[in-house]
Formats: structure tokens, C-alpha cells, sequence
């Protein structure tokens, strides 16, 4: 096990793959006090309350994200665990709480409680990756600069209803932009929509005109409403947020079609509305 010395601490480094093939965590000790370590650092592996995501640690993401887990159970009840996250995108359930124990977390982490079929199953349903996610990593592991993608502050972005949007988009030659996760889009989408996920719309911006209205939708309006502000930020001034989402625009009886980017699509819902 590899060790860091930083003044009178020893971190030993623990390679713990799942939420990223590379991910580590860190114990630390304190020689003078005793030769077993107090505290963990536990990244994105170990959160309060649940796991980090493993959608990107690829195809056996889930399965060594178990292993990981397990692993760091291995530690004495007494060990203070310190997330990387709490409270956020990396995680499904996790708790607001920024530190717990081994021993804590071992108890009542419901993740740690599953058998290891069940917890591949429950770590597959992970939830949509945040805004510019795919940038963001990329920075993070020095392989591109986009620093300018962090949304600080949201603007004031345009809303319009589904029944208000069908009427602008029956004057408007726009582009209605749905910033859901693939698998939401083939799921069912509006007529002629543009799938680029928000995780990766910051470095697919050219697919999008500035020339041209865009109307950006996704489920229920929330993450379209913050894609549409971070859209507004980097100089699209002709941008309108779907209120209520695709389930707005479903609720209201207007038609959608099923397929993925690129398919041939199907219409699911008749367009009910003279």
C-alpha cells in the first residue's frame, strides 16, 4: 500500500475502483497516537447514506464499486468517513451529514446491506448526470480547460407552458433542444427534438444556433430551466424554457415519438388538440 507523509501524518492510499476506474481513497493516520488509521477519505466511493455513482467507472462500474465498498468495511466501527459529496448529483440517497463511521454507515447505509446482485441492480439506476458533467471531468483530470462551463448563478430565463409553447412553435422555425439522458429521449420525445444531454452540452454547443429560437425541454423543467440559464450565459439570447417538461407537454395531450437520436420513430400519442 503506498504512503504519503505530510508532517506528522502517514495517508495510505487504497485503490477503490467503482465510481471511476481510478478512484482512491485515503486513510490517515497519526503515528504518535496510534499505528491504526482514525480517519477515511472516502472520495467518491463511500458516501453518508449511500455509494457514489458508478456510471462511469464502465462496463464493471457497479460490481467493483461492491468490492470497494466492501473493502472499506474491512476498517475498524471506529474510523471517521469523509465523503467527497453530500447532498448532490453523485448519489441517489445520500445524507446532508458531511462525515459518519464505519461502524455508523456499516449499521445503516442501506447500500451496504444488499447482497452483491442486488446492489449492481440498484447502482445501474443511477440518476441524469449534472450540467456540463463530461467538461467538468474533463478539467478535473487535466485533459481540457473548461473552466468558463460552472454555472454560479442562474439568470432570468423565459418560461412558456406546453399550450403556449405549441403556439410559439407553430410560428417559429426553432429548435427544441431536450437535454435528457439518451435513454429518456428514446423513451419519447417531441416531434423533430434535438437530444444533446445536459451532462455534455457544453462541448456540443455547435450543434446549437444561435440564430435560431430554442426551446429547451426535459422531464418536469428543472434541469432544462438550468441548461437554458447556463445556454443564456455563454450568449444565447433566444432561449425559452419548456415549463412542466415533457410531462407537461404529455399531460396536455400533444403528440411525441419514440425513438433514439438518429432512429426511425414511431408517434405514441396522437396530437388530440384541433
Amino acid at each position: 500500500m503506498d504512503e504519503i507523509r505530510i508532517g506528522q501524518l502517514v495517508m495510505r492510499v487504497l485503490h477503490t475502483p467503482g465510481h471511476r476506474p481510478e478512484a482512491i481513497s485515503l486513510l490517515v493516520v497519526n503515528p504518535t497516537r496510534s499505528p491504526e488509521p482514525s480517519i477515511l477519505l472516502s472520495g467518491d466511493t463511500l458516501f453518508v447514506g449511500d455509494v457514489g455513482r458508478p456510471d462511469l467507472g464502465g462496463p464493471e462500474g457497479g460490481l467493483e464499486q461492491y468490492r470497494s465498498t466492501r473493502r472499506l468495511l474491512d476498517l475498524a466501527d471506529y474510523v471517521e468517513a469523509f465523503p467527497a459529496h453530500f447532498e448532490g448529483a453523485c448519489g441517489n440517497r445520500m445524507c446532508g451529514r458531511p462525515s459518519s463511521t464505519i461502524g455508523f454507515e456499516r449499521r445503516f447505509n442501506p447500500m451496504l446491506q444488499l447482497t452483491e446482485k442486488d446492489f449492481v441492480r440498484v447502482t445501474a439506476e443511477t440518476p441524469p448526470r449534472p450540467l456540463n458533467m463530461t467538461t467538468i471531468l474533463a478539467t478535473n483530470r487535466g485533459l481540457d480547460d473548461y473552466a468558463w462551463v460552472q454555472l454560479n448563478a442562474g439568470g432570468t430565463v423565459r418560461s412558456l407552458s406546453a399550450g403556449a409553447a405549441r403556439t410559439w412553435l407553430q410560428v417559429r422555425s426553432a429548435c427544441v433542444l431536450d437535454v435528457r439522458e439518451p435513454w429518456e429521449y428514446a423513451a419519447e420525445h417531441i416531434p423533430g427534438a434535438l437530444s444533446i444531454p445536459q451532462a455534455e452540452l457544453a462541448e456540443r454547443l455547435a450543434e446549437v444556433s444561435k440564430d435560431q429560437e430554442v426551446l429547451v425541454v426535459c422531464r418536469g423543467g428543472a434541469r432544462s430551466l438550468r441548461a437554458a440559464q447556463f445556454l443564456q450565459a455563454v450568449g444565447y439570447d433566444r432561449v425559452t424554457n419548456l415549463e412542466g417538461g415533457t410531462l407537461g407537454w404529455i399531460s396536455a395531450g400533444y403528440p411525441i415519438v419514440a425513438g433514439a437520436t438518429g432512429d426511425l420513430t414511431h408517434e405514441i400519442l396522437r396530437d388530440r388538440v384541433a
